[in-house]
């Protein structure tokens, strides 16, 4: 006997809304989140030099972990500084 399952499951309804844009980022915190695989930390590092060549940022911090679908990144208890934007690479 083979068991069918339906892989669809309805969420909770959760009120969800990006985040406001930033006029800038000059004077911000970047955070880079690199999963580590195969080119990720370096298109993180050349996004970095276009942020470089078109702002002024106050810094970058750079977060490599086995960030990926289906696990919550949580990293703030991991910084000195919570960065004010970030951006994210998961190279497969």
């Amino acid at each position: 006997m083979i068991t069918m399952l339906d892989p669809i499951v309805a969420s909770p309804e959760v009120d969800q809304r990006a985040a406001g844009r930033l006029s800038t980022l000059d004077g911000k915190l970047i955070g880079l989140f690199t999963n580590g695989k195969l080119n990720a930390t370096k298109v993180l590092e050349m996004a970095g030099e276009i942020i470089q060549e078109r702002f002024a940022p106050a810094g970058f911090v750079l977060f490599e972990d086995n960030i990926g679908f289906g696990r919550t990144q949580n990293g703030e208890l991991e910084w000195e500084m919570a960065p004010d934007v970030g951006l994210v690479a998961i190279g497969d």
